[in-house]
């Protein structure tokens, strides 16, 4: 957790309540989840007050252009192709 306060969900639908709960500066959401895909739960989550000042950031072992694009579009700040190393988080959080 890199000396952050950190969270793990593994439900998207477990994932809007625990996100209004937490209140978290960052997110990671990866984007290949049962039911509802990263893109779309960013975007719901994005529509909530308690988001207006969190970064969110995709994560995937797709990487092509497409994922990254449509990962903007959604509303992520940067999209991360698994695994992602410790220093790429590390610089994404400054």
């Amino acid at each position: 957790s890199m000396g952050y306060s950190a969270l793990g969900i593994t439900s998207p639908h477990e994932a809007i309540e625990a996100f209004k709960k937490f209140r978290p500066h960052s997110v990671f959401l990866d984007i290949g989840m049962p039911d509802i895909d990263g893109f779309e739960l960013c975007k719901k989550l994005k529509t909530l007050p308690e988001a207006y000042f969190v970064r969110f950031f995709s994560q995937s072992g797709w990487g092509t252009e497409k994922y990254s694009e449509t990962s903007r579009e959604a509303g992520f700040e940067q999209h991360f192709v698994k695994p992602i190393s410790k220093d790429k988080i590390r610089i994404a959080m400054e």
